[in-house]
């Protein structure tokens, strides 16, 4: 679980299933930014991200993100 660590958004996985702009945008910006993971709402693998200022903010499954050690 990732709930509460540090994470990095798993960018090459994501972009060969999203064909969004806005979250291509996003998700390449963001490349090698730390996020702080938080569970969303009820689920067990859905997160968001508390640094990301989007609105709404994006979510992301357990697996589209990279726990960060040692940050």
């Amino acid at each position: 679980m990732l709930d509460g660590k540090k994470v990095l958004i798993n960018v090459d996985k994501l972009l060969t299933n999203h064909t969004s702009i806005k979250f291509r945008e996003f998700i390449n910006a963001n490349r090698e930014t730390v996020f702080t993971a938080s569970l969303y709402g009820k689920y067990t693998q859905m997160y968001i991200l508390d640094e990301d200022m989007s609105a709404p903010k994006w979510m992301f499954f357990e697996d589209d993100l990279i726990e960060v050690e040692n940050v």
